[in-house]
């Protein structure tokens, strides 16, 4: 086991070695100061509520926390409470990441067609059920099939949130306003880490696992921030009116929109 682990994380810095010798190699465009385009980051906190992109950051940096209440805790739920050997959880893991693979780009066609915001709201319905998936079975088979599941819709939410920022800030303050949206984003995320990490020693178990009971609280704050936060969003670019069931359909290739 520990010469797999020394080989593994061998291989993993190599290629970070490969990654710096090729960013060594871009060519970064000199950067022209426009003092119209300054607000400070204190500036941004206090025009949050009033601003559409200000707002969007706290719905992304809440769904996140909620988020990562949990997302510490799968690995440790299948390795120690299911048992999982190493070549089972990387199955189970990996799964996500490949579905986001094969989806994405069909995921940006529809953005391009309904819009960011539009592949948002959907993706945001689907999301709150995929820790709460947990709780029904410990069948691999199973929890590969809610892999896909996630995968196939956080590949939308994660594209479209990315690209709407992009939409919604000019390009002279998008280097700034996408600096701010990560310290909030990134404070949130850690947030969320820590204090799942409390709550999973402080609250009762569900079927004798704590873990579930987090994956539980997870989905439910999910949810909540779909609720709260969303209605509130307005798409920023002209796009066509579809409705999210007619994506829904078309991106399971039921009923074509394009």
């Amino acid at each position: 086991v520990f010469l797999g682990f020394t080989i593994i994380f061998s291989v993993a810095a190599l290629s970070r070695f490969v990654s710096w010798y090729f960013l060594s190699k871009m060519f970064e465009p000199k950067r022209v100061k426009n003092r119209d385009s300054y607000f400070s980051f204190l500036d941004f906190i206090k025009n949050i509520r009033r601003s559409n992109f200000g707002t969007f950051t706290v719905f992304v940096s809440a769904m996140n926390f909620s988020v990562n209440l949990s997302g510490p805790f799968f690995s440790v739920y299948m390795l120690r409470e299911l048992g999982f050997n190493y070549m089972t959880y990387t199955i189970v893991i990996i799964t996500a990441t490949v579905v986001t693979l094969l989806s994405v780009d069909r995921w940006g066609a529809h953005a391009d067609i309904a819009g960011n915001l539009r592949v948002i709201k959907l993706t945001s319905r689907f999301i709150p059920f995929v820790p709460v998936l947990w709780l029904f079975s410990k069948s691999v088979y199973y929890l590969i099939l809610i892999q896909v599941f996630a995968g196939f819709f956080w590949a939308g939410f994660n594209l479209c949130a990315s690209n709407f920022i992009f939409d919604a800030v000019s390009p002279e303050k998008r280097t700034r306003c996408i600096s701010y949206f990560n310290v909030i984003n990134s404070a949130a995320v850690s947030s969320g880490a820590l204090i799942g990490g409390y709550l999973v020693k402080a609250l009762p178990g569900i079927s004798g696992s704590k873990i579930l009971t987090i994956f539980l609280i997870s989905g439910l704050m999910r949810l909540l921030v779909g609720i709260l936060f969303l209605p509130r969003r307005r798409e920023v670019r002209r796009v066509d009116k579809i409705k999210s069931i007619d994506m829904f359909y078309s991106m399971l290739g039921i009923r074509p929109i394009f």
